[in-house]
């Protein structure tokens, strides 16, 4: 029979604060993709993207904290290469976008300003919802500790 555990292993092994710092941070990259898209609105030829759906991504355990393993992993192929998302080096870790499979314009653009703001009205929500869980989380640790005021 083990003894008890101390203090700092069970603060680490509070996985509910990972899955919503993941989720904040998926949403912010979503967020990130719907405002490129609406920038290019205009752009010929731009094609519009999106990242797969959160629960697809942690399922396959992709993302963030979660373990990468198998052939889907990424791999460094030189030192400081990250997953490119829009550019972006800080996105390291994301999955890669999608483009999105919508009619063209004549222009070759697939942008539509309405799918956009809905994906966007997602990501603030997908967000919130993170946030939430974070700071219910969080009290509930404190209350167990008999701080909660």
């Amino acid at each position: 029979m083990d003894g008890p555990r101390n203090g700092s292993d069970m603060l680490t092994e509070l996985t509910v604060f990972d899955r919503a710092g993941d989720m904040a941070r998926f949403a912010a990259a979503r967020q990130r993709l719907v405002a490129e898209n609406l920038a290019h609105a205009d752009s010929p030829g731009f094609r519009a993207r999106d990242l797969p759906p959160f629960a697809d991504v942690m399922s396959r355990q992709q993302f963030g904290s979660a373990p990468v393993n198998g052939p889907e992993a990424p791999r460094a192929t030189r030192p400081g290469h990250v997953t490119d998302l829009g550019g972006r080096a800080e996105a390291a870790g994301l999955p890669a976008p999608r483009m999105l499979d919508t009619a063209r314009a004549p222009n070759g653009n697939n942008v539509v300003i309405e799918e956009q703001t809905l994906l966007g009205a997602q990501a603030a929500g997908q967000h919130r919802l993170a946030m939430s869980v974070y700071a219910k989380s969080l009290d509930l640790l404190k209350l167990g500790l008999g701080r909660l005021r």
